[in-house]
């Protein structure tokens, strides 16, 4: 048999022997360096409140991502760019790639595309390690980027890179997972129309519920002063026999966005009670109002979608009938004067504001509907006003969302009863009444119940498919902090509801909760000779018009789930104060 000729790669078995050994070793020394990383990460110390507010952590962005993608804790991810890019975290660190070697210098063209005049890009990697190619941008054609972990603003990239990213505004940057807009100039027609304009021009936020909203206001001299800053007002004190004026605005509550469908503007409708044909001063209830309201749907069908519902109450005086344009006014005028004041009346109403154009369920007839859940007197105290605090009728709604699953949920809202009697031992809230007189001298009683909105559905045929809810109702409140002590010439100071928010805002991210509605709530509370305090847990409170009244302006975040509270480093300082030097002073919480 003929010898076979010999193999021509004999010769280079050597070489590839030695060169699989200096691989093998390399690619130890780089997975031992990758551990020493990881573990001085893990060694590190978390960071502080004030480290996180200046550089909020980012999530990683999907793999291939081609669209600006909001993400749960609200931030908002871009196509990554060739370009310097800073990929060290703030806690929790995040999983970078071990770094690999550099690749052997050579005069062919580049597969990574750098900077428009060549000198190429630096890709910073925690720890100090750094990695430099050098780029040829004119040759070749570059391949689409390996994702990195975070993105920066725009205005951090040089010029060539800072492209816009459609249809956001704002690529590369973390937005609020919840967070608001006032509106205060204008009628309100005006300003709800200045909130469409507004959410076109910011395409990154979507609105999740809006709110009227009423600040008091005294009369200082002949004018009540600038309206400019009320809506960053956390506290008010209101004194007796003293002029107020109420200032109305319109709050929008943000999100981020979820998708670019449902563009659509917003507008509004209010359902109010009618004027009974008898000799007294009365109105129909809530009931007969929502129901009067449903027949007309029937006819003539909301043109949109519902977002939210909310309940207000109208302020008139000697037994008028209000005219329509009332309910829409922003500015109210209420003189007490002691003896001479006129009489004033609450009117409650509905507001519904909606989505024109939207989509509406198909093959059915949707009607507004609502339930309210009232809290008990409790049943081991000798007081009637011993009532459950604001959470029980909570866990209640919640149980009639369980079984009441298809029907659509449109939102909660915590609502203020106010009666003139004294709660015996059978005492039943007529919440569905809709007028109450007041006087400088009677008691008023409050009680605060949770008010849920629903749709429900008539003349249903075979095409028409409910949205069931999947809803596990929770909330937070938030209660602007004291920053100065109450004496008996003046009532506490408290912090601003702008850094009242900040608090909102880091709670938010830490606990990274899924936000369904938010709304601002009073509680008031009676300084004076007698003290009675302020919690916004308490659900039944006593009053009379003449004494003074102290109102302080928290925010309720109702949530879907459950969460647990975040460690304190997560969270701004609480502000301290001086010790109180005088020792029969009352403390309003």
């Amino acid at each position: 048999m003929a010898e076979l000729p010999p193999n021509r790669n004999s010769g280079n078995d050597a070489w590839k022997k030695k060169h699989t050994e200096a691989k093998q070793q390399q690619e130890s020394s780089t997975a031992v360096a990758a551990d020493l990383t990881a573990a001085a990460v893990a060694s590190l110390p978390p960071p502080s409140y004030e480290e996180i507010k200046k550089d909020p952590p980012r999530r990683p962005p999907p793999p291939g991502a081609t669209r600006v993608l909001p993400a749960s804790d609200g931030t908002i991810f871009a196509p990554p760019v060739p370009t310097r890019v800073s990929i060290a975290e703030p806690y929790p660190p995040p999983e970078v790639e071990p770094p690999q070697p550099a690749p052997q210098a050579s005069t062919s063209s580049s597969n990574i595309a750098g900077s428009a005049d060549g000198s190429g890009a630096t890709i910073n990697i925690p720890h100090g390690t750094s990695l430099t190619m050098s780029l040829s941008p004119n040759q070749g054609t570059p391949p689409a980027p390996a994702p990195v972990p975070q993105q920066r603003h725009p205005a951090q990239l040089p010029p060539q890179l800072a492209q816009p990213v459609q249809p956001s505004p704002l690529p590369f940057q973390t937005i609020e997972p919840l967070t608001y807009m006032d509106f205060t100039v204008g009628p309100l027609r005006g300003q709800m129309q200045n909130a469409n304009t507004w959410l076109e021009r910011n395409r990154q936020y979507q609105a999740t519920g809006f709110q009227t909203l009423e600040v008091p206001r005294e009369n200082e001299g002949n004018s009540f002063g600038d309206a400019s800053n009320i809506s960053n007002v956390s506290h008010c004190n209101l004194r007796v026999a003293s002029n107020v004026q109420f200032i109305r605005f319109l709050r929008m509550w943000l999100i981020p966005r979820i998708s670019d469908t449902n563009t659509q503007p917003f507008t509004f409708t209010d359902v109010i009670p009618l004027m009974k044909k008898s000799k007294k001063f009365a109105f129909e209830d809530l009931k007969e109002t929502v129901a009067n309201f449903n027949e007309k749907l029937k006819r003539i069908p909301l043109n949109g979608r519902i977002l939210n519902i909310q309940t207000l109450q109208l302020k008139t005086k000697d037994k008028i009938a209000p005219t329509q344009d009332k309910y829409e006014e922003n500015v109210f005028t209420w003189i007490r004067e002691g003896d001479d004041s006129p009489e004033y009346f609450y009117l409650t109403y509905l507001r519904i504001f909606y989505q024109e154009g939207a989509a509406t369920p198909a093959g059915a007839v949707p009607q507004i509907a609502y339930e309210d859940f009232t809290p008990k007197q409790s049943e081991d105290s000798k007081s009637n006003k011993d009532f459950e605090n604001f959470s029980k009728p909570l866990t209640r709604a919640q149980s009639f969302l369980t079984q009441n699953a298809d029907k659509r949920f449109i939102n909660i809202q915590t609502v203020d009863h106010f009666f003139s009697k004294s709660p015996g031992s059978k005492f039943e809230a007529k919440t569905y009444k809709t007028l109450l007189k007041e006087t400088d001298t009677g008691d008023i009683r409050q009680l605060r119940f949770v008010r849920l909105y629903y749709e429900d559905y008539l003349h249903i045929d075979g095409t028409f498919v409910p949205e069931y809810n999947q809803t596990y109702l929770n909330y937070k409140t938030f209660c602007p902090e004291k920053i100065q002590r109450e004496t008996k010439a003046s009532p506490p100071v408290y912090e601003s509801s702008k850094d009242a928010w900040s608090r909102v805002v880091a709670w938010l991210r830490a606990t990274r909760v899924r936000v369904i509605h938010a709304e601002r709530i009073v509680i008031r509370a009676f300084p004076g000779n007698k003290c009675v305090y302020g919690d916004h847990e308490e659900s039944f409170l006593s009053h009379r018009p003449d004494w003074n009244e102290f109102h302080l302006y928290a925010i309720r975040v109702h949530i879907n789930g459950v969460f647990s509270e975040p460690p304190a480093h997560l969270l701004p300082p609480i502000p301290t104060i001086p010790a109180a030097t005088e020792t029969k002073s009352c403390s309003i919480m």
